[in-house]
């Protein structure tokens, strides 16, 4: 049986809708990946920037070593 134009114009707009449905999915869910991937090396680094500047304020002798140490413990746990 074949099919004419009739019978299929419903047919082609569906396809463009899907498509751009799926497209934009996809783009939203690659974005929520990559901002997710962006935050988790963000934090990763705090502690270690912040023991940085633990290390500097014991070297100036803003921090006592048993102070030095609490905030080691802190900011490891």
């Amino acid at each position: 049986m074949m099919w004419n134009a009739v019978q299929l114009s419903w047919f082609w707009p569906l396809c463009v809708v899907t498509g751009l449905v799926l497209l934009s999915g996809g783009i939203v869910l690659l974005s929520r990946w990559l901002s997710n991937a962006l935050d988790r090396d963000r934090s990763a680094r705090l502690p270690t920037r912040a023991l940085e500047l633990a290390r500097e304020r014991l070297a100036k002798g803003e921090l006592t070593p048993e102070e030095f140490e609490i905030l080691c413990r802190t900011l490891t746990s």
